[in-house]
């Protein structure tokens, strides 16, 4: 039997509109048995309406995430299959264009495939599953994907939303080669060294692709402060068009100002736990184990 999740009354309007989220405060009860994380709930509205068919998170805020509106559509591995394959044809102008080596290839609810995330580098995917209904389809995702063309697939499901789901984190190779530590991809042009295994996000920040190339018809001389330096991409491009040297901000700099704010939370949290605990002895050695994993942040960064 599958269950089905009502909502309270009146909460239904964004359902009909589309919205992809159901919210934990829209939600009256679950019927039907205590489903699992990530199976596939009925949706209905107060009067008894069925709306859509949706992922369930009963850890997250986000208490589902819905897969269909259409009552006749089936939520199954045929349908996780098309959609991917779907996605991917979506993608296939960037796939071809000499000019990128490097694009989203899904991108979750925006391609009906809610919580999961797939970026292209050149000949190798990063994946990442960051909700429960998502990673319910794991395995019919990656076999699809390595029915494709590409050399090696590493996931980086390690993103803090995923914990939000419930979810232990994951990172490491799933299928095929392993790619290179820092491997080199081309942007219009110009070239990036792209940690996948263990940068930001899946290596680099393809939602600013476009926005790096407009940075050179914007820029009219004088110098540049790239604030958000994490690859130097957008003062990359500036140096392209030849407007001077640009600036980026040291972060090094920022760093040793959340060192001394770091160094606060953890003494005031501590002076906190010092007035209720009844072992006072066992509160101060994690005061002193947090100071220590600090200093040695610390010196490491400098």
């Amino acid at each position: 039997m599958v269950s089905r999740l009502i909502l309270r009354a009146g909460r239904e309007r964004a359902v009909l509109r589309h919205h992809p989220w159901i919210f934990s405060g829209a939600v009256e009860r679950i019927e039907g048995g205590d489903p699992a994380p990530g199976a596939t709930l009925e949706i209905f509205d107060a009067d008894g309406r069925w709306l859509a068919r949706a992922a369930y998170s009963p850890s997250s805020r986000i208490r589902a995430r819905i897969w269909t509106h259409d009552e006749d559509e089936i939520v199954d591995a045929g349908l996780i299959q098309s959609r991917l394959a779907r996605a991917v044809r979506a993608r296939q102008r960037l796939a071809e264009d000499p000019q990128i080596e490097a694009y989203r290839e899904v991108h979750a609810e925006s391609d009906g495939l809610p919580g999961l995330i797939i970026d292209r580098y050149g000949s190798f995917r990063v994946v990442q599953f960051l909700s429960a209904g998502a990673e319910h389809w794991r395995e019919t995702v990656l076999g699809e994907l390595s029915n494709d063309s590409c050399r090696g697939i590493f996931e980086r499901s390690d993103a803090e939303a995923r914990l939000l789901d419930g979810l232990e984190p994951r990172a490491g190779l799933v299928w095929g080669e392993a790619p290179p530590s820092h491997l080199m991809i081309e942007e219009y042009g110009l070239r990036f060294a792209v940690d996948i295994q263990a940068g930001h996000k899946t290596g680099f920040y393809l939602d600013q692709r476009e926005n790096r190339l407009r940075v050179r018809g914007l820029i009219s001389g004088g110098q540049v402060l790239d604030v958000f330096s994490y690859t130097g991409a957008f003062a990359v491009n500036a140096l392209a068009i030849d407007q001077g040297r640009p600036k980026t901000l040291n972060i090094k700099e920022l760093i040793n100002c959340y060192i001394e704010h770091r160094r606060e939370v953890v003494l005031r949290r501590t002076r906190f736990l010092l007035r209720k605990a009844e072992d006072r002895a066992e509160v101060l050695e994690g005061y002193i184990i947090a100071l220590a994993n600090l200093d040695e942040f610390i010196r490491i960064i400098r």
